[in-house]
Formats: structure tokens, C-alpha cells, sequence
């Protein structure tokens, strides 16, 4: 398909792409307050909430062949872009330090 170049298309694609890394740290905020209330340690709750933040894409992702290797795309879109991997591990870290303390003051 092709793609428009002028500059209000970029800025779509840059917001889609904004709201999708939004969409991937809010599941691991909420899959790492899951796994806390049920007493994981760190490393569980970083895990557990890595795998709600990524888990459903990555998912559709190998159902519907979008990782597949005949359209030169190895791989699942947290291993080809990084960055959904590091919005995970990093939401879940924050929610693991911040929630506690957001719970004792409520």
C-alpha cells in the first residue's frame, strides 16, 4: 500500500505509533499490579506484566502471519523494534516501586 509523504501523514503515523506504546505500557502497569497483589517479587511482576503489555500483539501476531519469514519480517514486533520491550520492563518497574507507596496514601 502505498504511503503519503507530506508532513500531516507523518504526524498520524507518529501519533498511531504513540497511543500503541501508551497501549503497551498501560497493560504492563496493569499486569504488574496483578502479579504484586498476588505477591510476586520483581522479577515475576516485571515478567508478568511484560507478558500482558506484549503477549496479545505477539499473539496476533504469529496467528494472522505478520512475523512470518516470507515477508522479511523475522520475528515478533518487540524483537524488531526494541522499543516495546523497553516501555514494558519500564512501566512495570515504576508500577512495581510506585504502586506500594500509591496504596498506603489512598
Amino acid at each position: 500500500i502505498e504511503q503519503p509523504t507530506n508532513p500531516a501523514a507523518s504526524l498520524g503515523t507518529r501519533f498511531v505509533r504513540l497511543m500503541d506504546y501508551i497501549g503497551a505500557a498501560l497493560f504492563s502497569v496493569v499486569g504488574t499490579q496483578v502479579a504484586g497483589d498476588a505477591g510476586f517479587n520483581l522479577v515475576g511482576c516485571t515478567l508478568v506484566g511484560c507478558v500482558a503489555g506484549l503477549g496479545g500483539r505477539t499473539i496476533n501476531n504469529m496467528l494472522y502471519g505478520t512475523s512470518s519469514l516470507l515477508k522479511q519480517m523475522p520475528g515478533v514486533f518487540w524483537a524488531r523494534n526494541w522499543y516495546y520491550l523497553a516501555v514494558a520492563i519500564g512501566s512495570s518497574l515504576a508500577t512495581f516501586f510506585v504502586w506500594p507507596v500509591y496504596c498506603k496514601k489512598m
